[in-house]
């Protein structure tokens, strides 16, 4: 009797003892599916924030996409759809102001590739290119929000104007064209580097008083000052 208690014992050891390699098992699979569930959950992210898109042109976008795009953004869109002759454009969406601060004030490589590429397009529609000496594309550059709010960012006129392609524009009308590079200078100055407008408008104020000119930009050989 004692032998077969003691064989019975053993029996009960031996199953327990698989039994327990079984739980170890077991959890050693869980847990390599748990970790295999977020290593392609982390793949999956990482190509969601590589592909993600950022830039849309006017075409790509409509009214109900005023949360991405900003009312402005949103209506331009709408308006294309509906066939409307409005210059074309793109809009980068608000979701970059936040990418923006998440990555220590700097602007993304693939934000700046989709930028350039929406750029390559707008070019393409327009027939003119930015930068260009002989067919330069001028741009407008406008902030948007969901809801427009006091303290937005202000327009800039004509970006892709410069001490180049002025002369290309000049070539039809003199006085257009510097006027525009005027307005540019200003802009650009005001918006991105701070420098206040009255700067610029003492200096032309100063300007037309030592020609004694009521004003300044309606004269024929004013673009040469």
């Amino acid at each position: 009797r004692d032998l077969r208690m003691s064989r019975g014992l053993g029996d009960v050891y031996k199953r327990q003892k698989w039994y327990n390699i079984d739980i170890k098992i077991a959890l050693y699979e869980i847990k390599l599916s748990i970790q295999a569930n977020m290593i392609q959950k982390i793949k999956e992210r990482r190509y969601m924030e590589e592909n993600k898109k950022y830039v849309y042109l006017f075409q790509e976008g409509n009214a109900k996409m005023k949360d991405i795009l900003g009312g402005k953004g949103a209506n331009l869109a709408e308006m294309t759809n509906l066939g409307l002759p409005i210059p074309q454009g793109f809009t980068i969406s608000a979701e970059c102001c936040n990418k923006y601060y998440e990555d220590g004030e700097k602007i993304s490589e693939d934000i700046i590739s989709q930028i350039e590429k929406a750029l390559g397009k707008l070019e393409e529609m327009s027939g003119k290119k930015f930068g260009d000496v002989q067919k330069p594309l001028l741009v407008s550059v406008r902030s948007g929000a969901r809801v427009s709010m006091p303290g937005m960012m202000d327009t800039i006129l004509n970006l892709g104007i410069n001490d180049e392609t002025v002369k290309t524009l000049a070539a039809k009308n003199r006085r257009f064209a510097y006027d525009s590079y005027r307005r540019f200078i200003q802009m650009y100055s005001d918006v991105v580097k701070g420098i206040p407008n009255s700067v610029y408008e003492k200096a032309i104020d100063t300007k037309k008083m030592q020609r004694g000119l009521a004003c300044l930009l309606y004269t024929s050989d004013a673009a040469d000052d």
